[in-house]
């Protein structure tokens, strides 16, 4: 279903420091980065598996190792990649929806730093993420919760790329499986499997009449 199959989790930062004890051996936390007004939205496919204390502990992690300078400038960042059993994190692609190239680094780091493997429970041996960093700026509503998807939004769910681009034309920027396009009503990213079919598409409620063909 779409986006109902997946889950969608905001933490705010600071709120996870008393988080439950890592079942896994894992390795010793560095100290904790000064506070900040940036919060990350994850997306993933649970396969219908219990992921509250291991999302808890992966979150405690990524808000330590996501080192944020510019506390002034609001923006996002989306990323997605696989993340496998043994915690291997691989597939990294980026798209900076700011001008501030620092924000793109540092989400990028946490990412690649942030290897806490799956739980053993879990059915596949990696699992895709999709997170949105958002620096300096309050979630939208979206964002807080399982959105309401736009009707024009759900009817690109598993599209091929030749047929995004058909529909709404050639993206603005690629990398990988991120197409951003930048439009009149605000950015718009498309992210697709790894088949190349569309999985998601950020914001969830984008008009997409807008820049339909």
């Amino acid at each position: 279903m779409y986006p109902t199959a997946l889950a969608w989790i905001l933490l705010l930062v600071g709120t996870l420091a008393s988080g439950q004890r890592a079942a896994q051996t894992l390795p010793p936390l560095p100290p904790a980065p000064p506070e900040k007004n940036s919060q990350p939205v994850i997306q993933f496919d649970t396969r219908g598996i219990e992921f509250g204390p291991w999302i808890r502990r992966y979150i405690r992690y990524l808000n330590t190792f996501w080192i944020v300078r510019d506390l002034s400038t609001a923006g996002r960042v989306v990323v997605t990649f696989h993340l496998s059993r043994n915690g291997t994190v691989s597939d990294i692609d980026l798209v900076n929806l700011t001008s501030v190239e620092e924000f793109a680094t540092a989400a990028r780091a946490a990412v690649d730093t942030t290897r806490v493997p799956l739980p053993q429970d879990y059915p596949e041996e990696r699992a895709r993420f999709l997170i949105t960093f958002i620096y300096n700026a309050a979630p939208t509503k979206a964002e807080l919760s399982a959105p309401l998807t736009s009707e024009g939004v759900a009817s690109l769910q598993h599209s091929t790329a030749a047929e995004v681009e058909r529909r709404i034309g050639r993206p603005t920027t690629t990398n990988g499986t991120l197409w951003r396009y930048v439009t009149p009503s605000g950015d718009f990213v498309v992210v697709f499997d790894d088949t190349m079919r569309v999985w998601t598409a950020l914001p969830s409620s984008f008009d997409l009449a807008s820049i339909e063909k």
